[in-house]
Order: C-alpha cells, then sequence, then structure tokens
C-alpha cells in the first residue's frame, strides 16, 4: 500500500460558519483508491482553535492497518520546553509503555529525542491528555499520543545512521489520533490484536490555546 509515500490531499476549503472552516480530503498513495478520507474542521474561538477531524480508513485487504493517524505542524525552534500529562518520562508506544507511569512531566524537545543507531521513529509519549510548550497547550478529552522533535519524519527515514541527521529549523511537532503498536514483525510475529490500530471510521477533536 506504499503507506510512507502517501501525502495529505484537501480538494475543498470553505467557510461553514461564522468562525468554522472546513476542509475535505484524502490521503492518497501511488495507489488509485484513497487510503483515508476526511473531514477536518477548525472552529476559531477566543483561545485559540479547535481542529475536529472524522476519518474514514479504505483498507484494501484484510490485515492492512494504518500506522498512524493525527495532525502535524512545524513549530519554531523557541519551543522547545514542553510539559505534559502521559506516560513518561521515557517514549512510550500503546504495546511499549510498561516500564513507564503516567503523571505530569517537564522535559525539552532536545531531551525528548532518543538516539537509535539506525534513525527511526521515536519520542511519543501514550495516552496523553495535554502537551503544552512555551507558548502553546494542546489537549483532548480522549487520550493521544505525541511527539516532539527537532527532526522531520522524512529525515529519520531517509539517513541510515544517527550521526547523520542534521537538524531542521522547526520544532516538529505531531498529534496522533492513534497509533498502530511497535510490534515485533520485524523478526518475529504480527502486532498484537489488541495494540493494533483496525477502525475504518473514527473522530479525533483537539483544542490549540494559546498561552
Amino acid at each position: 500500500q506504499r503507506m510512507d509515500h502517501s501525502y495529505a490531499d484537501a480538494y475543498s476549503v470553505e467557510k461553514t460558519g461564522e468562525n468554522r472552516i472546513t476542509v475535505k480530503g484524502k490521503i492518497v498513495s501511488e495507489q488509485r483508491e484513497p487510503i483515508v478520507k476526511y473531514t477536518l474542521a477548525y472552529d476559531f474561538v477566543e483561545s485559540g482553535v479547535t481542529a475536529s477531524v472524522d476519518y474514514e480508513y479504505n483498507a484494501m485487504k484484510d490485515g492492512w492497518f494504518l500506522p498512524r493517524i493525527g495532525l502535524k505542524t512545524a513549530l519554531g525552534k523557541s519551543f522547545e520546553n514542553m510539559e505534559f500529562y502521559g506516560y513518561g518520562p521515557q517514549e512510550s508506544y500503546v504495546d511499549k509503555r510498561f516500564a513507564c507511569c503516567r503523571d505530569f512531566y517537564k522535559s525539552t524537545v532536545s531531551d525528548n529525542f532518543v538516539h537509535y543507531i539506525k534513525p527511526q521513529e521515536n519520542g511519543s509519549h501514550f495516552a496523553a491528555r495535554y502537551v503544552e510548550t512555551d507558548k502553546l497547550r494542546i489537549s483532548s478529552d480522549v487520550p493521544f499520543s505525541f511527539s516532539a522533535l527537532h527532526y522531520t519524519q522524512e529525515e529519520l527515514s531517509e539517513k541510515k545512521h544517527n550521526f547523520e541527521l542534521e537538524k531542521c529549523e522547526d520544532t516538529v511537532l505531531c498529534v496522533d489520533y492513534k497509533q498502530n503498536g511497535i510490534g515485533q514483525n520485524s523478526c518475529g510475529p504480527l502486532t498484537q490484536k489488541q495494540y493494533r490500530f483496525d477502525e475504518k471510521e473514527f473522530e479525533f477533536k483537539i483544542r490549540i490555546e494559546v498561552k
């Protein structure tokens, strides 16, 4: 399905209320059919903005799971300090969190990065309720996963060794509705069923407030 080559394609953007902008689009790869169809609504309020997303996943084959779904944005490098409530202090995922505790933590974006010899996705925190940077607070009524790094996902995927990594000019913040479990498919069976991201329709709503 080549999900690593997918990209978001918005085909309509319109004002649908006094303070609402609605975006309809799809996430596509080289496949003919879209992987995900989505409707994204931004509601602008005095304290910031609320983003609500309805997703519809088109699983082309049984046993294909979304690796993750959510929102990504680039913040300035000044967004270095972070505070959150979730599983920590080290990185945590739905099936890789049992050495972590769910609590309140303070850290930095630089310290959140995990220097694996072979660069890969890292630094996520599972079941968070909120994350704050120097100027923003992001929260949700349902637990979510997030990561904040000085590296893009493309940089982590393209480089073969950690010493080759080059920091970008931004803080890359990912806020995910869910992620598929890490699993052990590189050397064994698939991710266990309870850790698979196999939902076909789902909604994600977050609040983005300016501090």
